[in-house]
Order: structure tokens, then sequence, then C-alpha cells
């Protein structure tokens, strides 16, 4: 007996499928409110037993997606957590500048006043008063300056906190 050159194996040039299906068959019964008989149904379910790690990196997708959506949910929260605490300390700090240029404020225009009485007693000239005049009037836009911020850093820290900002509902 002489060997053959090429010897086949079993099963070769079979491709083999990767994916194997169960089929399951279920009867259920019925009654039939016309002629309450029982009928019978049968559903086929066809259920993917093995696809080749096809679920294994669905799963691995979706938790990769869903990682990625808490991430950019933490990176929101705490962008609006930065922006609250900025505002926040604007806000105390605009306060306080506030305080300190009110002063600046009262100053002058006691300067002014004085300036004024000491003109009007004929001690100094009218160049005294105009000195104080822009001095005060310096002081006082200033201030306006600070309160416009001031107001501004408020309107942001509602709209950090996620409230509503409406003219209707400023003093």
């Amino acid at each position: 007996m002489q060997p053959h050159a090429r010897q086949v194996k079993p099963g070769a040039g079979v491709r083999r499928s990767q994916r194997v299906y169960v089929k399951v068959a279920v009867h259920v019964s019925g009654r039939s409110k016309e002629n309450a008989t029982f009928q019978e149904q049968t559903h086929t379910l066809v259920v993917n037993a093995f696809d080749a790690g096809r679920r294994r990196a669905a799963a691995d997708q979706a938790h990769a997606a869903y990682d990625e959506a808490a991430a950019t949910y933490r990176e929101s929260v705490l962008a609006a957590f930065r922006e609250v605490e900025d505002q926040l300390a604007a806000v105390r700090i605009l306060s306080q500048e506030a305080d300190i240029q009110s002063r600046a404020v009262d100053a002058a225009q006691r300067s002014l006043m004085q300036a004024n009485n000491r003109y009007r007693g004929g001690l100094v000239s009218y160049l005294e008063v105009a000195s104080a005049q822009s001095a005060a009037l310096a002081n006082q836009r200033a201030a306006v300056g600070i309160l416009t911020r001031r107001l501004t850093a408020s309107v942001l820290l509602l709209k950090g906190l996620g409230g509503d900002w409406t003219a209707a509902t400023t003093p």
C-alpha cells in the first residue's frame, strides 16, 4: 500500500463558525375569548451562546463610554466649583475694597469742604479747591468702578451657583 502524497484530515476545508446558536422551543397555552378553546403557540428563541469576545468588547466599550462621561461630568462639576469659589473670593475682596474706597471718598469730600471753607475765608486760591474737586471726583469714579466689578462678580456668582438673574429682582 502506497501512502498518499496528500492526506486529508477529517473536517479539513470546512470552515468552523465561531458562533453557536441554541434554539429553544417554548410552548405557551392561551385561551381564546371567542371560542374558549386552548391554543398552542410556539415561540422560537435564538440565543447567541458563543460570539468570540464580541460581548466582552461591547461591555468594555460601554464601560469606557461610562468612564468618559463620568470624567466629563466630574470636570464640569469641578469647573463650576472653581467658578463659584473664584466669584466668592472676588465678592469678598471687592467688598473690602469698597469699604476702603468709601473711606477715601469721605476723606476727599472732607478735604473738598475744607478747601472751600479756606477759599471763602480768603486763605487760599481757587486752585486748591479745583485740586480737591479733582481728587474727590477721582475717588468717586474709583468707587463706582469697584461697585461695578462687585455687582458683576455677584451676578457671576449667582450664575455659577446655577441661579438666575433678572433685573426685576435687583433692588
